[in-house]
């Protein structure tokens, strides 16, 4: 529960910024929303509500950051799953004590291929 309420609240605050963000740069780059708030709650509720206006490069703005968001999730999330050190079965049939890995080995080895283990 403690981590869905993360997510959300860091979604929250992406959101925002992603937006705040969009609309302070492509105001700036098409000349339109002249001397708007530094507030970024203003400006996402004013963009909701009429009062700002959303600037065609803030289309692209958006897709960008938005782009980059997605690919530092990816990067994330694949440095989770590698950190919870995932193990193969091979590795975990060397990690066992010396006479299991010789009774793993035995029954897994045709007879005219056996040989002791190390």
């Amino acid at each position: 529960m403690a981590l869905a309420l993360q997510i959300a609240v860091v979604t929250v605050f992406l959101v925002l910024g992603v937006v705040w963000g969009a609309v302070a740069l492509g105001s700036q780059l098409d000349g339109v929303n002249e001397g708007q708030t530094a507030d970024p709650l203003e400006v996402f509720f004013g963009v909701l509500r009429g009062k700002v206006v959303w600037p065609a490069s803030a289309t692209w703005i958006v897709a960008v950051l938005g782009g980059a968001v997605l690919a530092l999730g990816i990067l994330v999330a694949v440095a989770a799953a590698r950190s919870r050190g995932r193990r193969s079965p091979v590795s975990s049939t060397f990690s066992r004590p010396r006479q299991h890995r010789r009774a793993a080995w035995s029954a897994a080895t045709p007879r005219h291929h056996r040989h002791q283990p190390p």
